[in-house]
């Protein structure tokens, strides 16, 4: 079966990320949340897949891609990079090039793969190939420092130099410029960037009348954070100062528990830049084990805790139900609902308005 757009992310929340464009089109999106080395039939008009590669070794992000590519065939396809630059960029692109050369049914030549890695609503913009995020160089903020993926170079164009021709860095400093690149690559048959281009391409490629969402919420929500990221520490404290809630801190170097209520609607992990990150994420599992199976609405903060939750769940697929902003989707899989919140994403007041639409 052939879908209508093809999208690899290479985590979790990307997914997700993507996913909210379409919150209102009469379409069929279904996230992937679990890679396996198998092919299936999804009936999908837009199918998105979970590669798990953005910490992978560069071998395995490119057979990941690859094997996607080869095995589902799509009218579009549009490769999901980070906007903030972490992940595997080089081997990635490599398995896209590599497709190009073994499949048929391409509808035109190739000439090169136009990337966008500007997000402006989010403070992601490109001038003259230098990547900024809330107007500073990349390396110059706190994702130059990230546990996983440390970003070490602001220049795009550098980082994509070894393709040549084969790889075209676009600029784009405000949402016009990006609808203005939409409209002139609307045609190629693969794009990639950030998700904040494929905003402004999905108006070019899906024709349809909106939907009305009826969102229907029986459970209080449940939020749990285990990123790192300083943004989400600003969003939880915003949102404790407006909500009388019961709080679980979770102690990330022992796992201790500092329970305000015996029974929570936020737990999350503390700051804590000296512990590793897995031992950190370990120990956020063991508290959140038993519980989150009693909680239908969950606002998960963070790719790899969104991960971890999906998989203690066993859920292997997720189907749009709605958004909250672009960029933030609500999600469904039989009776649970989910908001998959990256770390480094949104307002301040962002936890808020999520915890509002599905708990009140």
């Amino acid at each position: 079966m052939k879908v209508k757009l093809l999208i690899l992310a290479d985590d979790l929340t990307g997914c997700s990320d993507c996913a909210s464009f379409f919150s209102d089109l009469n379409l069929k999106v279904l996230i992937i949340p679990f890679f396996k080395y198998e092919k299936r039939n999804y009936k999908a008009d837009v199918l998105i897949f979970n590669t798990q590669s953005r910490h992978l070794k560069g071998v395995e992000a490119y057979r990941r891609n690859l094997f996607i590519l080869k095995n589902y065939r799509a009218e579009k396809i549009y490769k999901k990079f980070d906007s903030t630059l972490r992940g595997n960029l080089i081997p990635e692109i490599k398995s896209i090039l590599k497709f190009f050369s073994t499949i048929r049914y391409l509808p035109f030549a190739i000439r090169f793969i136009p990337l966008c890695f500007s997000f402006p609503e989010q403070g992601r913009t490109t001038k003259d190939g230098i990547h900024y995020v809330d107007g500073k160089i990349i390396t110059k903020t706190q994702f130059s420092k990230d546990p996983h993926f440390p970003v070490k170079e602001a220049n795009i164009r550098k980082i994509f130099k070894s393709f040549k021709d084969k790889v075209v860095i676009l600029d784009a400093e405000m949402r016009k410029e990006l609808d203005e690149l939409a409209l002139r690559y609307k045609d190629y048959f693969v794009l990639g960037g950030a998700s904040g281009w494929l905003k402004s391409l999905i108006p070019y490629w899906f024709k349809v009348k909106k939907k009305n969402l009826k969102l229907k919420i029986k459970d209080s929500p449940l939020i749990i954070s285990g990123t790192k990221n300083e943004k989400t520490f600003k969003q939880i404290e915003y949102f404790r100062r407006r909500k009388n809630i019961g709080v679980w801190k979770i102690n990330p170097e022992n796992g201790r528990i500092k329970k305000e209520k015996e029974d929570p609607c936020l737990i999350y992990l503390e700051r804590s830049p000296e512990t590793r990150p897995h031992i950190a994420m370990k120990n956020l599992i063991k508290a959140i084990k038993s519980i989150i199976k009693k909680r239908k609405n969950l606002i998960i903060c963070g790719g790899e805790t969104s991960y971890n939750v999906l998989k203690i769940l066993k859920i292997d697929r997720l189907n749009l139900k709605g958004s909250i902003e672009e960029g933030i989707a609500i999600l469904s899989y039989k009776n649970y609902n989910f908001i998959l919140k990256p770390g480094g994403f949104g307002k301040i007041d962002l936890i808020l308005r999520c915890y509002n639409v599905l708990g009140e």
